[in-house]
């Protein structure tokens, strides 16, 4: 049934299709497979958040003992 869709097809079409399926490949060969860039993309994420809980604080700061004028006090 294929061959038969490939006969009836132009040639236009034949040609783009084969480009198409290089290209996929081509795509395949140097990026891998889509789930493997979503598991890239996650890691990323993940790195990111974890960065930005690791940000370090100011260290804990004590009061100051209030001075007040005898008048008030």
């Amino acid at each position: 049934m294929e061959d038969l869709a490939k006969e009836c097809s132009e040639p236009e079409i034949i040609e783009f299709i084969k480009i198409k399926d290089a290209t996929l490949k081509r795509l395949q060969d140097y990026s891998g497979t889509k789930q493997r860039l979503s598991q890239l993309l996650d890691e990323k994420q993940q790195r990111e958040l974890e960065q930005e809980l690791e940000e370090e604080r100011p260290p804990p700061v004590t009061p100051c003992e209030p001075i007040l004028h005898e008048e008030i006090k």
